[in-house]
């Protein structure tokens, strides 16, 4: 292990955060695929493309329309708040998306709805990881930063979570 990094694995609390964290980046990865195969499977004929644009900028978009909406109630809350509550609605809507195909119900439009729900708050749930972990290791203790950590985390599960499909 790279030296800079073994002052992180001396901190009991980052160690136990961690493998959450690798594994929520590693399931960001795998929905990437995931996002763009579901909207290919459920598309009518035809509309394929359509419906993979939607239901991709549907994946991603509104997190930057929900950081500007939001960010006066939000950026009030705690670190721990803002990922719970990101994940949790994330978990809620993601969740409902095998539901619908299950009862065949799920269609495009309920699709990129549920996807775009998914995504209001997860600018604000990243934000509140990178605040966790520079409030969890000060720069005094780490001579890394907690935001480079993070980005190596992501890169790496973007590569495995893909990968792993």
């Amino acid at each position: 292990m790279p030296r800079p990094y073994q002052p992180l694995f001396a901190h009991g609390e980052f160690r136990r955060l961690l493998p959450a964290l690798v594994a929520s980046d590693v399931g960001d990865g795998m929905s990437v695929v995931a996002v763009a195969w579901l909207a290919v499977l459920i598309a009518p004929e035809g509309r394929s493309g359509l419906v993979v644009g939607a239901a991709v900028a549907a994946y991603a978009l509104p997190g930057a329309v929900g950081a500007l909406v939001f960010g006066r109630w939000l950026r009030r809350l705690p670190a721990r708040r803002l990922m719970a509550v990101d994940g949790w609605l994330r978990a809620l809507l993601l969740g409902c998306v095998p539901l619908a195909w299950a009862a065949g119900v799920l269609n495009p439009v309920g699709y990129v709805v549920l996807l775009a729900g998914s995504s209001v708050l997860h600018a604000w749930g990243s934000a509140g990881k990178y605040t966790l972990l520079a409030q969890m290791l000060p720069p005094a203790r780490c001579p890394c930063t907690s935001p480079m950590i993070c980005t190596r985390v992501r890169a790496f599960s973007g590569c495995t979570g893909p990968s792993s499909e």
